[in-house]
């Protein structure tokens, strides 16, 4: 099975929605889209899935690590890190540039929820980066 073909499936067991969206993307970006749909997917449920903040923050600091290693050249033997690893080399990704929507999601770990602030701060620094 190809990395992308493990992404495919890994992408409609976390959000199946976003699954179905990729597929709707033209054939020549499907896999840049399936990429990028489940990087997001998988940052996004971490706060849901962790009972203590610092579990989380150390599972976004493994993304960070990864695209520090990505930058390198090494994937760290994940599908996720080759797709990247594949679509950054190709130019249509800038691997900087998924920073911002890691960073975006440290305020989503805090215990007791979020105020209208944070969600605020949080859309301004996911939603460009996002668009990007």
């Amino acid at each position: 099975m190809s990395d992308f073909e493990t992404l495919r499936a890994e992408l409609r067991g976390l959000d199946g929605d976003l699954y179905l969206c990729h597929l709707f993307a033209p054939a020549p970006v499907r896999d840049t889209v399936l990429t990028l749909y489940h990087f997001y997917a998988d940052i996004a449920r971490i706060p849901a899935l962790v009972s203590d903040p610092m579990v989380g923050a150390i599972r976004l600091q493994w993304w960070r690590d990864l695209l520090v290693a990505l930058e390198a050249g090494e994937t760290r033997g994940t599908p996720i890190g080759e797709a990247l690893l594949e679509v950054g080399r190709d130019g249509r990704i800038a691997l900087p540039d998924f920073l911002p929507l890691i960073d975006g999601r440290e305020a989503a770990l805090n215990e007791g929820g979020r105020t209208l602030e944070e969600l605020e701060a949080e859309a301004e620094i996911v939603g460009p980066a996002w668009l990007k």
